[in-house]
This record gives structure tokens, C-alpha cells and sequence, in this order.
């Protein structure tokens, strides 16, 4: 009497289910690789944006520096002297308008 082992038949129903448990696993990653995609350009754009506005600073810095130190020289003292206080240098000749 032998015995006979009895197998196993699958049902199509737990392999579909399977199937679309894939299924939705699969349209899921896709959906946020596309999302990611996007955050991922729109922070391209903006660290391209930022990366602009560093090297405008960075202009905008030098030039102030090189004004400060213009400002230091006795060449801009005497200038803003003589347009805000009417300085003369001895020797120079003042003209003024007939009134």
C-alpha cells in the first residue's frame, strides 16, 4: 500500500493576488521617481540660481572694498572737501557766478 503524496495545486487566485500586489508596488516606485525627478530639476535651478547670486555677492564685495579703501586716500578727502566744503588749495583760483 503505498501512500501517495498529495500535491499542491496553487490557486489562481493567490497567484493574482501576488500579481498585483507587484503591480502596485511597481506603479508606486514609479510615481515617486517621477516626483523625485521633479524635486530633483527644481533644485538644480535653484542651486544654479543661488550660485549666481553668491558671484553677484561676491562682485558687489570686492567692489565695496575697493571703494573703502579709495574712501581711505587723502585724493577722496580732498575731493569730497572741496564739493561739500568749498575747500580751495592754496594757489587755486576761485571763480564765482555774477549775480
Amino acid at each position: 500500500m503505498a501512500k501517495r503524496k498529495k500535491r499542491v495545486r496553487r490557486t489562481p487566485r493567490g497567484a493574482y493576488s501576488i500579481i498585483c500586489v507587484i503591480l502596485v508596488l511597481f506603479v508606486s516606485i514609479t510615481i515617486k521617481t517621477v516626483e523625485l525627478n521633479g524635486k530633483s530639476d527644481a533644485y538644480a535651478k535653484q542651486t544654479t540660481k543661488l550660485e549666481q547670486q553668491i558671484e553677484e555677492a561676491e562682485k558687489t564685495k570686492k567692489e565695496l572694498s575697493a571703494k573703502e579703501e579709495y574712501m581711505k586716500t587723502d585724493k577722496y578727502i580732498k575731493e569730497i572737501a572741496k564739493e561739500k566744503l568749498n575747500l580751495v588749495e592754496k594757489g587755486e583760483k576761485v571763480f564765482k557766478p555774477a549775480e
